[in-house]
């Protein structure tokens, strides 16, 4: 499963690349709202393993290659799309600020929704640190 949303992950973050300013605030927004909604439900549907193997095999101290679904793809977005795309987005919404302050006409509804998603990507909840603190324990 981890190889199968790694090449997800990467496909979305070679389409990210094609745009810039507006456009690629936009699609960003997209992209991590689809991405957030199908792995709320990908965690759903598989509960059963969360519950019952992923944590079997994580008290047995076998952390390698082991994660939880939610987690996993939190994890991947970071280190796949934000690492690389973090500056550049970070960038066009300040220059979209630099615009409105300057009195120009500016979609606020996509500052809104980038503030909002940017929330949720750039900070970790506890549990996405924690499971972040796990993986890289596992990658040394």
């Amino acid at each position: 499963m981890k190889e199968h949303l790694f090449e997800h992950v990467h496909s979305i973050r070679v389409k990210l690349e094609n745009y810039t300013g507006d456009e690629l605030l936009k699609e960003y927004i997209e992209e991590w709202t689809q991405f957030k909604d199908g792995a709320q439900r990908n965690a759903r549907m598989l509960t059963y393993l969360n519950r019952h193997w992923v944590l079997r095999v994580l008290d047995e101290g076998n952390k390698e290659g082991a994660h939880e679904i939610l987690p996993l793809h939190i994890v991947l977005w970071e280190e796949v799309v934000l690492d690389v795309s973090q500056d550049i987005v970070r960038e066009e919404l300040l220059q979209l600020v630099e615009k409105k302050r300057k009195g120009d006409s500016v979609d606020e509804k996509i500052v809104g929704d980038l503030l909002a998603a940017s929330r949720k990507s750039f900070i970790p909840s506890n549990s996405e640190q924690e499971e972040r603190n796990r993986a890289n324990e596992n990658s040394d």
